[in-house]
């Protein structure tokens, strides 16, 4: 009996102990609710600008890009200026964590167009309306770290991604730094195309961003919450593919084809494609996908495939139409394989 009373007693120590420790500290999900209360309640001014431009400009300005610098130097003091005016016009119909505040907090945390202010960065990070409250949490605990430790690493929105719209604001931010080099890439490429190449090329580019802009909205999956990021990331690597096609086929660096093998590939990806069609509607039930979105992709498809071959009879006239036409359907085969096709 003393054994278990003096169990009991030892264990309602413990509960006073912990009641007490809770008070003393409390919990870390209600730390940052008060830290965003005390930072939205001190005196703030927006700072003024010595050469303010004009709002025609700002009206239409991009602190994301300006901040970034996708396709050259980042403009912090631009960044700044645009950030506070679409602060004081938010647009309420547009979810983008980085417009105004988002920016704001990257700038001021990281001393970039104005002196690092890790008070001021968190007061952003608590105003962001598009944030979800996990992000919130996270964003708060990170830039509390930064300023407590006196540690200058660089702070990024992007550092603590939780919901599905940072996500995909955030896959956007990485796909923009690609496209900015496959541009240059481009037109390194493109420097000593002829001016009958470089209008056949229009064409073919015309085709891939139809094709990519069926394949990312009928055979990409998107009812998550990361729906965008996943559109984007398919995206890229369409981009990235079509890249390397060219680089490949300039140099003839694809397996050779008879037009047997041309034809016997194109059977196989028509015997896929005819199965998914067919398919029952049940095994399409789950997600968005469905065989009447894979069979507007893949006539957008058929599109790119003949403006490839019209390209590369002009810019690669070595390059046989049956080796070409075998290497793409290769890749479209692929592709339908991992929608089900090979079920």
């Amino acid at each position: 009996m003393k054994a278990k009373i003096s169990l009991a007693i030892l264990m309602l120590g413990c509960v006073v102990v912990r009641m007490n420790a809770q008070d003393a500290n409390p919990p870390a999900e209600d730390h940052w609710k008060q830290v965003c209360a005390q930072a939205l309640v001190q005196p703030f001014t927006a700072p003024s600008f010595s050469n303010p431009q004009p709002e025609s400009e700002l009206r239409n300005c991009d602190s994301e890009a300006l901040y970034y610098g996708f396709d050259g130097a980042p403009n912090p003091s631009a960044a700044l200026e645009c950030a506070y005016y679409q602060r004081a016009h938010p647009n309420p119909s547009i979810g983008d964590p980085f417009a105004g505040t988002g920016v704001l907090a990257m700038l001021y945390a990281n001393g970039q167009g104005v002196p690092r202010n890790y008070n001021l960065a968190i007061r952003f990070a608590c105003e962001n309306p598009w944030a979800a409250e996990t992000e919130t949490e996270l964003r708060i605990a990170h830039l509390e770290r930064l300023r407590d430790t006196g540690e200058t690493s660089q702070f990024d929105l992007c550092d603590n991604a939780t919901s599905g719209l940072i996500q995909g604001a955030c896959e956007d931010v990485h796909q923009k730094f690609a496209d900015a080099k496959r541009r240059r890439e481009l037109e390194s490429l493109s420097s000593r195309w002829s001016p009958e190449v470089k209008q056949a090329f229009k064409a073919l580019q015309q085709a891939e961003e139809e094709f990519e802009n069926a394949r990312t909205s009928d055979e990409v999956d998107l009812s998550g919450t990361g729906r965008a990021a996943f559109a984007l990331a398919e995206q890229g690597r369409l981009r990235d593919q079509f890249l390397i096609n060219l680089k490949r086929f300039a140099k003839g660096e694809i397996p050779p084809a008879s037009q047997a093998e041309h034809q016997a590939v194109d059977r196989r990806l028509n015997a896929v494609y005819q199965k998914i069609q067919k398919s029952p509607e049940e095994e399409w039930q789950y997600g968005t996908i469905r065989p009447a979105g894979i069979r507007d992709t893949q006539r957008a498809w058929l599109t790119l495939r003949d403006r490839w071959i019209d390209f590369a009879r002009l810019a690669y006239p070595a390059l046989s139409a049956a080796r070409l036409s075998t290497q793409l359907t290769r890749l479209r085969l692929h592709q339908l394989l991992s929608l089900g096709g090979g079920r």
